[in-house]
């Protein structure tokens, strides 16, 4: 219901187009989704001889077919200096937050 499926009882040629906050909620707090994102920063540092630079351009390969963008890189770079906080790793923040990107739910 989070993401407007049609109902099944009723004729619908396509989905309706919405983006609320609770579908941004559950694509933050599911532990589905933690756990995704537990698993893409293992598979992407997994060759721990690369850099960060090299992971990121990895992560938006794998994730978005393309490369990031000069801002996108330098943002990444900052974060993922930053101090150790919270139960996940900066990666795995990292992941979690391009999971939930919009580019990653929608096809424009």
């Amino acid at each position: 219901m989070q993401f407007d499926y049609p109902d099944a009882n009723v004729h619908s040629a396509k989905r309706s187009v919405t983006t609320t906050a609770i579908q941004k909620l559950f694509m933050i707090n599911s532990s589905f989704m933690v756990e995704q994102a537990k698993r893409l920063a293992k598979r992407i540092t997994g060759d721990s001889s690369a850099t960060d630079l090299t992971h990121i351009q990895s992560t938006y390969a794998l994730l978005y077919n393309r490369k990031p963008t000069r801002k996108e890189t330098d943002l990444g770079v900052a974060f993922l200096r930053l101090p150790e906080e919270g139960k996940l790793t900066r990666w795995e923040q990292y992941s979690h937050a391009l999971l939930a990107a919009n580019e990653m739910i929608f096809i424009d």
